[in-house]
Order: C-alpha cells, then structure tokens, then sequence
C-alpha cells in the first residue's frame, strides 16, 4: 500500500521518473497490481504514450488484470499525444474488446478521435453480427 501511495504521489506531482522507479522497485518487495501501474501510467506526459502502451504489455505480462481503469490511463495518454496516430487508438480499442472491456466505460472527452468515431459503429457491428 505504501508504494501504491508513492506512485500516486508521483502521480499528483508527475514525476514520471520517480513513479517508474518506484514501479520497478516494488516488484523487489511485492507484486504491483493495477492501482500501482495506473497510477504509473497516469504520471507519464502524453510524449511517454510508447511508455504507457508497454506498461499495459508488462501488466498483461504479469499476469495483472487490465480493467477500465487501466486502459482509461491509456486511452488519456493517447488523447493528449502529439505523436499518437489513429491506428493505436484503435489497435487498443480492439485489444479492449478481446478482453471484454467496454470501450464506453472509458471518458468520451478525451478519448482520441478515432476511438470515439469508430467505439460506437464497432459495437452495432458487433450487435449486428451476434443475430
């Protein structure tokens, strides 16, 4: 609990350095959970989106769940990265919809432009298809 409380602080302050550090360090004394990658993936700038995108590779990795929260962190890094393309987005909303996470959970304000023009027709295909 206390890294999870360090990472989040480094969260609030976005020290992103610190909040991978601190990530990395506690693998040595217990095992992260969502709450302490979000919270790392949160405290990267929008520049960090790669960074982001391998955090949820890692957590996958390990065996953590990704929930909302998580690809929300994603989805916000996205949103505000200059260098994110259309086709990340929406290789991440696929990856949402194979782990059976609502893409409509995640904030519609800040989801990338591609993600908000293609969740919703995805979702009648899919309705489409299942009759």
């Amino acid at each position: 609990i206390s890294f999870n409380c360090a990472i989040a602080a480094c969260e609030k302050s976005k020290d992103w350095r610190k909040a991978l550090h601190l990530l990395e360090e506690m693998h040595l004394w217990s095992m992260p959970d969502e709450i302490s990658y979000r919270a790392a993936m949160s405290a990267c700038p929008g520049s960090e989106w790669p960074l982001v995108l391998t955090l949820l590779d890692i957590m996958s990795e390990s065996m953590v769940e990704i929930g909302e929260i998580s690809f929300n962190a994603a989805l916000n890094a996205l949103s505000v990265a200059p260098a994110a393309t259309d086709q990340v987005a929406l290789e991440l909303l696929q990856r949402m919809a194979k782990q059976e996470v609502d893409p409509d959970a995640a904030p519609s304000k800040r989801r990338p432009t591609a993600v908000r023009e293609v969740a919703i027709p995805c979702k009648a295909c899919q309705s489409f298809t299942s009759l």
